[in-house]
C-alpha cells in the first residue's frame, strides 16, 4: 500500500494525543506520509535544516518551545506556503487571536472524547489533504505549482 506524497507534520508533546493521531493515520495511510514530532525543540531543528512539510498540525501548549514560537518560525521561513493548523485542549481567546495574527490557517479545539477527536481528524485532514490546493514544488523550483493535494484512487 502506497501513501500519498503529501507530507504531514504532527507536532505535539502529549503522548495520548500522538497515539490518537498514529492510530488514525495507520487506518488511513493513503492520506499522507506523517512525521510525529514530539517536541517544539525537535520541530525547530527540522525547520532550521530546511525540512518542509505540506501541512503542519501544531499543538499550542508545549514546553520549552511552544506552538506560537514554532508558528512564527514557519511563517518567517516560508511565509504562508505551508498551512498550519493549531490545536489545543483549552486555548484562551488571546492565544487564538495571536495564532491567527501570526498566520495560522485554522485553530481547532481538541475534543475530550476519542470518537469526536477521530471525527475531527477525518474531516480536517480530508479537507486539507484531499480538497485544498497546496503550493507543491514551490521550494524546489522557486515557482508555485498549485495542484490537488492528493491523487484520488481510481474507482
Amino acid at each position: 500500500m502506497e501513501s500519498s506524497e503529501a507530507r504531514l507534520w504532527i507536532i505535539d508533546d502529549a503522548e495520548d494525543d500522538l497515539q490518537v493521531f498514529r492510530r488514525f493515520l495507520r487506518k488511513h495511510e493513503r492520506l499522507c506520509t506523517p512525521s510525529f514530532i514530539e517536541s517544539g525543540v525537535q520541530a525547530m531543528e527540522l525547520l532550521e535544516q530546511g525540512d518542509v512539510p505540506d501541512l503542519i498540525i501544531l499543538d499550542l501548549r508545549m514546553t520549552p518551545v511552544g506552538g506560537l514560537q514554532i508558528l512564527r518560525a514557519v511563517r518567517e521561513k516560508y511565509g504562508g506556503l505551508v498551512p498550519v493548523i493549531m490545536v489545543s485542549g483549552g486555548a484562551e481567546g488571546r492565544e487564538v487571536l495571536e495564532a491567527y495574527d501570526l498566520g495560522a490557517n485554522a485553530f481547532i479545539e481538541k475534543p475530550s472524547h476519542h470518537a469526536e477527536f477521530v471525527e475531527l481528524l477525518a474531516s480536517t485532514l480530508g479537507f486539507w489533504l484531499r480538497h485544498a490546493l497546496r503550493p507543491s514544488g514551490a521550494f524546489a523550483s522557486g515557482e508555485l505549482d498549485a495542484r490537488p493535494a492528493l491523487v484520488r484512487r481510481s474507482s
